[in-house]
């Protein structure tokens, strides 16, 4: 298992911002900037991209110390990992276009700097850091194959469940922009730290980018101006109190399946529109996004069009550009349920529609009172000015909600579906896998918990290598918990072997799958999925090669097998119910049919339920059972998984 991180976990703490002090000197609280001149628009970042690489497999690399892995090191502009980085996982090594493109961090002393604070709060409330209090692992038998492990977690009666957002949409149409507006304006992140970025922006001549600096915090990222890992922080709602973890997604077509990646930890998808632009972003990056998000079973979409203040504003502009989307969203490719899309018009960089203007102002006037005899930023009153005229514009046509109103009430599933995923055994795909240091036999994990409940203290078997552990802690949604459930996304999870002495080594990394012990997923690397195909040159044939994306896991596979086509009026095999079946050969673009899977290295999966819920609706689908097979850098096709071998 190596040093790198796939998902990065950064919170803002009064004394741990996650970036380099050095420079930032002790006075600088009294920093006094001068007034640039604010030009018409937004800078534009900048597009390069670096080249895609192929990655050979290797042989998996030993746990690296500190010493041996720097902080930062092994930056890869040309979009190819290194050897020295690599995961001890072969489903990874997918060897084309399709590879992960990260960076080398630091193992533990990255993630002790840039862990969550504990129990973080807006600045609307009251302050303070929750220390967090040694776990101690429960007695063996009230494990996860208890009845009472699987009771709803503890939560703050009266607080909404938390929710997971992935950001997703064409280079350049501003997510993280709009990741680092939220967190500035809902007092997450200091004012103190949005003007050091300031500061370090206008050093680098990327002053406009000062706010999408506060997620994308890697040299190549910061150079080129474009997201390439995936990155997660945790917003409090001022309003109803509600956590909300945003995953910002790289945008760029070379950095897809990361962005995949990210999709997979999220309930929501907040699709960033660069409205000026829209033709070139639509037919670019937008689509397939959407797609990718749909295919992830993804169903409740928050669409912000963004950059309206360069169109004036024009109400004529947002309604064109929502039809679009909207035909685009419930055709036949998304089938989207029309009233689970939202649309609001926003502009990310200046603040507006972004927060409603009684909490922004809440907000600033607690950065006020805290400021103390803190001389006041005369940028700070400029944006504040210049945004109340932007407001002003729209609300001559706009009454709608703000983005953070249109997420605070997001509902994404009942009561009794929730109740029972509860109910269900354990289960969990593992996002990112790290040691805390070359001698600990400890393993730290980014996941998401599909089903089921775990608590501290559980035992846990990873697959596919059976792997038993104990989970010693939780960190979700910035929160040191005893207890997470079906839904949440956990940044940390400190896990111990759980068998065959203190000493052994866990054999847990990206694209594994957490089980309670009594009921383990199938492990296979054979598999039936019936897929839908979209664009390709070539149809699906026996023999053909492409990446395959279930879950976490990537690796590639092949067409054994094209079992049938089916019907898509009746959902059926052709020729099943005695009729004359067709002879099938290939299925081409827009086709339906069963088809059998071989993965290169094995994966747990869980095969598509039958069963119905009690209105006689199909069960959703597990993010476990959803694959994605990709080809030279475009989806191909999609579906679910019906069978293992």
């Amino acid at each position: 298992m190596s040093g790198r991180r796939r998902v990065k976990n950064v919170a803002y703490d009064e004394d741990e911002w996650g970036f380099n002090d050095d420079d930032w000197d002790e006075d600088d609280d009294d920093y006094e900037p001068e007034v640039p001149a604010r030009p018409a628009a937004a800078l534009r970042k900048s597009t390069s991209a670096g080249a895609s690489g192929r990655v050979p497999a290797t042989k998996p690399p030993s746990r690296p110390s500190e010493k041996n892995v720097k902080n930062g090191a092994a930056s890869n502009r040309s979009g190819e990992e290194s050897s020295r980085g690599r995961r001890s996982q072969g489903p990874q090594q997918s060897g084309n276009s399709d590879s992960k493109f990260v960076n080398c961090k630091s193992s533990e002393a990255y993630h002790t700097q840039n862990a969550f604070a504990p129990n973080a709060e807006p600045l609307s409330a009251s302050s303070g850091t929750a220390t967090a209090k040694p776990h101690e692992p429960r007695n063996g038998s009230e494990g996860l194959d208890s009845p009472a492990s699987r009771s709803a977690a503890v939560r703050t009666p009266g607080r909404p469940k938390p929710l997971t957002l992935v950001v997703v949409g064409h280079v350049d149409a501003g997510k993280s922009t709009l990741v680092g507006q939220l967190l500035r304006s809902t007092g997450t992140v200091e004012e103190n730290v949005v003007q050091k970025m300031k500061k370090l922006s206008g050093e680098a001549g990327k002053g406009s980018f000062f706010l999408a600096w506060l997620c994308d915090e890697g040299d190549d990222e910061r150079e080129r101006g474009v997201t390439v890992d995936v990155s997660i922080r945790v917003v409090v709602t001022p309003n109803t109190g509600r956590r909300l973890a945003l995953v910002d997604a790289p945008g760029h077509r070379e950095f897809v399946c990361n962005m995949l990646g990210g999709a997979v930890l999220a309930d929501v998808a907040l699709l960033v529109v660069d409205t000026a632009r829209f033709e070139a972003g639509f037919d670019g990056q937008t689509k397939e996004h959407l797609l990718i998000a749909r295919c992830l079973g993804i169903q409740h979409f928050l669409v912000a069009l963004n950059k309206m203040d360069e169109l004036a504003w024009s109400e004529e502009m947002y309604a064109k550009t929502v039809e679009r989307l909207r035909a685009y969203m419930v055709g036949l490719e998304m089938n989207c349920a029309p009233g689970q899309i939202s649309f609001v018009p926003i502009s990310a960089f200046r603040g507006v529609n972004v927060v409603n203007a009684d909490a922004l102002a809440a907000i600033e006037k607690a950065r006020a009172e805290g400021a103390g005899k803190r001389k006041p930023d005369p940028r700070s009153v400029a944006d504040a000015e210049e945004r109340e005229r932007h407001m002003q514009a729209l609300a001559s046509w706009w009454t709608g909600p703000t983005v953070l109103e249109a997420i605070e009430h997001l509902e994404i599933r009942s009561r009794s579906d929730q109740q029972k995923l509860l109910s269900e055994p354990f289960a969990a795909c593992v996002a990112d896998a790290w040691s805390p240091s070359a001698s600990s036999v400890d393993v730290h994990l980014s996941f998401k918990v599909v089903q089921g409940v775990l608590r501290v203290g559980d035992t846990v078997v990873g697959l596919p290598g059976e792997t038993p552990m104990v989970c010693r802690s939780l960190v979700s949604f910035g929160e040191t918990r005893e207890s997470c459930e079906s839904g949440d996304i956990v940044e940390k999870g400190v896990f111990s072997p759980g068998s065959h002495g203190s000493h052994a080594v866990i054999d847990v990394s990206v694209g594994s799958v957490l089980c309670a012990r009594s009921h383990l997923l199938p492990v296979t690397t054979v598999c039936r999925c019936r897929l839908m195909v979209f664009g390709t040159d070539l149809p699906l044939v026996q023999g053909r090669q492409f990446v395959a994306h279930i879950h976490t896991f990537t690796g590639a596979c092949t067409i054994r097998k094209i079992v049938g086509v089916i019907n898509k009026k009746t959902g059926k095999l052709q020729g099943a119910s005695g009729e004359k079946r067709a002879a099938c050969a290939a299925l081409g673009r827009g086709m339906v049919g069963l088809v059998e899977i071989a993965t290169a290295t094995s994966v747990a999966v869980q095969v598509k339920s039958t069963a119905g819920n009690q209105d006689g609706k199909d069960a959703p689908t597990s993010v476990l059972s959803h694959i994605i097979l990709r080809d030279r850098g475009k989806t191909v096709a999609a579906g679910v998984i019906v069978a293992t071998a």
